[in-house]
């Protein structure tokens, strides 16, 4: 008999080091006895699994197993190689097989993993029990993914841990230490980490402190630090670095950091750039504004956010509510957080005792998430002083990085005028702005009718193409015939027949071409979606239309924001065309499939918590959406066109990227 083991050796061996590949094609030549086949298939899934062919390593391991006497090794290769080609199903059952029969902490890892992406906390967390802590991961890979889902059931210390043993095994891997520098970040923020967590949420332990010993300032920055010296060509990571040591006591370091940082989003010809800038241009002027030397003028440079101490705190860990925090941002104040005890469905926000708004948690994960923008409009009307905290409809308070339920806020350039406004019937509206009155949210609405009739002409006689309302618009006037008492924005879409992202992409650009040289503003969001459109050249009070292609794809509509189902063009064309407030709309041919399909079988109820979380999204239906979106590359392109075209025409209008322009002066701005 032919000895496997000393053909594929010399196979391997010599001064040419033949690859893998070579090894694998022999040893399909080298037919064993039958005794011998199950190690063959199994030496043949080894080889196949070195060049990554996952699915041709598998069927070999399969091939292994269906022998007689099978190893366990066998059935953790083939769960392995299994989640590699994504089937998490059969990864899982075979990890399972593997790990009854030993217990090898690589072989539980694996199977945490792959029983998490299904869904099944229970058995993932049972993983990470058997596993236990201080385990030694030697795979770079693995040890990543280990601590991510360690951070995704709340356990940041353990995250944080597993990553600082990686490190000191891999000291120049740059990744490494930035990823170590977010999950200290972690510990940071949220004063802590759970240490107990079953799939029962009500049965997590939160220890306040057990992550401040090891997150602090120094030590975060010290490995940001290294992470960019070890690799400098990660734009991104200067943001991080620049908050490190800005926690730290360097501001001059941290503004170092973050100029460094705006420039590179100019340059940049990645998403990040045109999302990053205006959160960094913040950051950046406002630790100007701290060291005394401002360039740019914003009200919110002198907000503070601190939270306010805990009467006690246990030194045991404990359940809790949730967690949340509350900090400045160029857009307003941001509140976020989580719910980890209660299962409620919504959180409200309470303004010196009164809540001011209630909003609705986002399922998208182990822990019930939320993130609520107060945009400055309302910032700007809020006391002075004053404390904020938030609850559980049921009335239980969420908890602070310090242990307690308040922030103390301090808005010195606020107006003071929310109490007023809101006795008077104005609101916070889902969008975080300071809702109008009636009769002037009304007066905006026949605004935005009047440039709606203008685009609408356009698209018709241009293009010879319908525009049709859509999303809130379609749903109050389908609903009750008018808009929603309180909607302050306009929808609408039209149909595109190109069949795929980048054809869908490249039809918007030309019809942006023909808006812009028509008179037309035409601006785009900061992820890239096409488009806006406005009828005032410089206007910045937000009167425009938000318009999106819709486009159909292996039998499915696709539209922004995050909207696919199956259907036809059939259901939007040929539009039906009626009344609003005298002024004649178009709706889909079949509005109430749309309004379902989109909003779930509760549309026809009003959810005045609404809120749109991109990430409960399949990623997949966000990936392919996302390919409409236009790059800055792109846009550069666009604007040079337009540029182009526009050249000696009167009356143009603008194209504008909301993201790459300068957050400052702030009336300036189109947003």
């Amino acid at each position: 008999m032919v000895n496997y083991r000393k053909v594929t050796a010399k196979l391997k061996s010599g001064s040419d080091k033949l690859k893998w590949s070579s090894a694998a094609a022999a040893s399909a030549l080298v037919r064993p006895l039958s005794r011998d086949k199950a190690a063959w298939f199994a030496r043949q899934g080894a080889a196949e699994a070195r060049m990554r062919r996952w699915d041709v390593a598998a069927e070999h391991y399969r091939q292994a197993l269906a022998v007689e006497n099978p190893q366990a090794v066998w059935h953790f290769q083939l769960g392995y190689c299994l989640l590699k080609s994504g089937n998490l199903a059969s990864a899982r059952d075979s990890l399972q097989a593997a790990c009854a029969a030993q217990k090898q902490p690589s072989w539980l890892i694996q199977l945490a993993l792959a029983s998490y992406a299904l869904g099944d906390i229970e058995a993932a967390i049972a993983a990470l029990d058997e596993l236990g802590t201080g385990v030694e991961v030697q795979e770079v890979e693995t040890g990543i993914e280990l601590a991510e889902l360690y951070a995704s059931i709340g356990r940041w210390f353990d995250a944080q841990a597993t990553l600082s043993r990686l490190v000191a095994s891999h000291p120049k891997h740059a990744n490494l230490h930035r990823r170590l520098s977010g999950h200290l970040g972690k510990l940071a923020l949220w004063g802590g980490s759970f240490t107990e967590v079953s799939a029962d949420r009500a049965q997590a332990l939160f220890q306040f402190g057990k992550g401040a010993k090891v997150a602090k300032p120094a030590a975060a920055r010290q490995v940001i630090e290294r992470a960019v010296k070890l690799d400098p060509r990660h734009a991104t990571w200067l943001a991080p670095l620049g908050d490190a040591r800005f926690d730290d006591g360097d501001v001059e370091g941290a503004i170092s950091a973050y100029e460094s940082a705006v420039e590179e989003c100019d340059r940049s010809d990645a998403m990040w750039a045109i999302t990053a800038k205006h959160r960094w241009q913040f950051r950046l002027e406002r630790m100007r504004f701290l060291q005394g030397r401002p360039q740019a003028e914003d009200p919110l440079f002198a907000a503070t956010t601190v939270p306010k101490l805990a009467a006690s705190v246990s030194a045991e860990p404990e359940p809790v509510v949730g967690l949340y925090d509350l900090r400045p941002s160029f857009l307003g104040l941001v509140v976020d957080g989580f719910l980890a005890s209660s299962d409620a469905d919504q959180v409200e926000i309470w303004l010196n005792g009164e809540n001011i708004r209630t909003v609705n948690v986002s399922t998208d994960g182990f822990f019930g998430q939320f993130r609520f923008h107060f945009r400055r409009s309302s910032v700007e009307i809020m006391p002075q002083e004053f404390t904020l905290e938030v609850r559980t409809p049921q009335g239980e308070s969420l908890l602070t990085r310090t242990g307690g339920t308040e922030y103390e806020v301090r808005l010195p350039n606020s107006t003071g005028q929310l109490a007023a406004a809101l006795a008077e019937g104005s609101k916070i509206d889902k969008k975080g702005e300071i809702s109008k009155s009636l009769a002037e949210t009304r007066e905006r609405q026949q605004e935005y009718l009047r440039i709606y009739e203008q685009v609408r002409d356009f698209f018709e006689q241009r293009f010879d193409r319908s525009l049709f309302l859509m999303y809130g618009t379609l749903l109050g006037y389908y609903r009750g015939g008018d808009f929603i008492p309180t909607d302050d924005d306009f929808d609408a879409g039209y149909v595109s027949y190109r069949t795929n992202p980048a054809e869908v992409k490249a039809e918007a650009q030309d019809l942006v071409v023909e808006l812009v040289k028509a008179g037309f503003t035409v601006s785009i969001n900061r992820r890239g979606k096409l488009f806006r459109v406005q009828l005032e050249r410089g206007a910045t009070d937000g009167f425009h239309l938000d318009l999106r292609p819709l486009w159909f794809q292996d039998g499915k509509l696709w539209v922004h924001n995050h909207c696919s189902y199956p259907s036809t063009p059939e259901k939007f064309v040929p539009v039906v065309d009626g009344q609003l407030r005298g002024t004649r709309v178009s709706t889909p041919a079949d509005t109430e499939d749309f309004l379902r399909n989109h909003y779930g079988p509760g549309w026809k109820t009003p959810d005045p918590g609404f809120i749109y979380y991109g990430d409960e999204v399949d990623p997949l239906v966000r990936k392919n959406l996302e390919a409409a979106f236009i790059t800055p590359a792109e846009y550069r392109k666009l604007e040079a066109r337009v540029a182009k075209e526009i050249a000696g025409v009167p009356g143009a209008g603008r194209l504008v990227s909301i993201g790459a322009q300068s957050l400052y002066p702030l009336e300036d701005c189109i947003s």
